[in-house]
């Protein structure tokens, strides 16, 4: 199957095929530059093609799709026609936000960014849950986002459940309104916990800092007297004072003594499974 991809990414696309009744006729193929010949299972009436890449965190943040007239895929031969996609026609649906806040407590309120969807596609959501040797389903969204145009960009709401455990949730977004369509695309939002053993402290009492998180290794812990809302927008914690540096110890961390002499947010930065990123924060009152 002859596949070209004009206006492609620098960055090797992959692709997959198949049709809306027998589904996908291969895995993932790479391509280099946008050209290339794919490799696919014989097939009938084969109908889509979807190209797309991957980012550094293992997400596919973009998708273009070709829906063209069905055609036949024999073992041993190459199809006559060539499949042209075209990444300027690509959707998109991304967690908003740097990826280091990709991360944080089970019920946190994320934004998932739609764009490049023609007027009339609808969108729908799921999330999956993953952790080290185990893989569920765990929560299908009811809402749904239908688009006006290309133009438009929509930032939809989405929470977390909260009871998923501490691991690699993924959020799936596929098109809806069309049953042959192999859209699909996911980020990935880490779970993990964070909490002082107190909310509030007299002046010269100390506290602790525990959590748990997804990888292992070491995790390293900053602090701001600055009123702050929200983790740091890069894993260079500007802004923020280092304040201790810990051992994860089967997914779980705690810190030394801490004494705070103010009112004190705190926010632990972890290697995570794939990518590096931030806790939700805990804020320290000093009475």
């Amino acid at each position: 199957m002859n596949v070209h991809v004009v206006n492609a990414p620098p960055a090797r696309i992959w692709v997959t095929a198949g049709n809306g009744t027998v589904g996908y006729a291969n895995g993932a193929v790479p391509l280099t530059a946008g050209k290339g010949v794919a490799s696919v299972l014989p097939m009938t009436n084969f109908d889509d093609v979807i190209a797309y890449t991957y980012n550094a965190a293992g997400d596919t943040p973009a998708v273009t799709e070709w829906l063209g007239t069905p055609m036949s895929v024999s073992a041993g031969a190459t199809a006559t026609d060539t499949v042209s996609l075209d990444w300027k026609r690509a959707h998109y649906a991304y967690l908003a936000g740097p990826i280091c806040r990709h991360s944080g407590k089970a019920g946190t309120m994320v934004k998932l960014v739609l764009k490049g969807w023609p007027a009339g596609e609808t969108a729908e959501f799921a999330g999956f849950w993953t952790g080290e040797g185990d893989y569920w389903s765990q929560h299908l969204y009811t809402r749904s986002q239908t688009s006006g145009g290309t133009g438009d960009s929509y930032a939809v709401r989405l929470q977390v459940p909260t009871k998923v455990p501490v691991g690699w949730y993924e959020l799936d977004t596929w098109r809806a309104d069309n049953p042959d369509s192999l859209v699909n695309l996911w980020d990935y939002f880490q779970v993990c916990t964070f909490k002082a053993s107190q909310s509030a402290i007299d002046p010269g009492a100390a506290i602790r800092l525990s959590g748990r998180v997804p990888g292992h290794g070491f995790v390293t812990i900053y602090s701001t007297h600055h009123r702050v809302t929200a983790q740091p927008w890069t894993l260079a914690a500007k802004g923020w004072q280092q304040c201790g540096r810990y051992r994860i110890s089967y997914g779980a961390f705690h810190s030394g003594l801490l004494h705070p002499s103010s009112t004190t947010t705190y926010v632990a930065k972890y290697s995570g499974l794939n990518f590096p990123a931030f806790t939700s924060i805990v804020r320290v009152r000093v009475r």
